[in-house]
């Protein structure tokens, strides 16, 4: 995405991996945050690997801000 916002809200049962990648705004995934130019965050639930119910998400946005949370 090119500019605007993102945000994604994770169902608490599914086991998630996240790697967010920003040229100019604010992350938070997870509540791992990171802010200003060239951001990146990466998050990996404990027992990602194994699970049997897991989403694997890659977002990369030039100007905003990227807000993954769970439900």
């Amino acid at each position: 995405l090119g500019f605007g916002d993102v945000q994604v809200w994770i169902p608490s049962d599914v086991k998630t991996s996240v790697s967010a990648n920003c040229g100019a705004g604010d992350i938070d995934v997870l509540g791992n945050r990171d802010e200003g130019l060239g951001n990146r965050v990466e998050h990996q639930d404990e027992g990602y690997e194994s699970a049997q119910r897991k989403l694997k998400l890659m977002v990369k946005l030039g100007f905003g801000d990227i807000k993954i949370s769970r439900v």
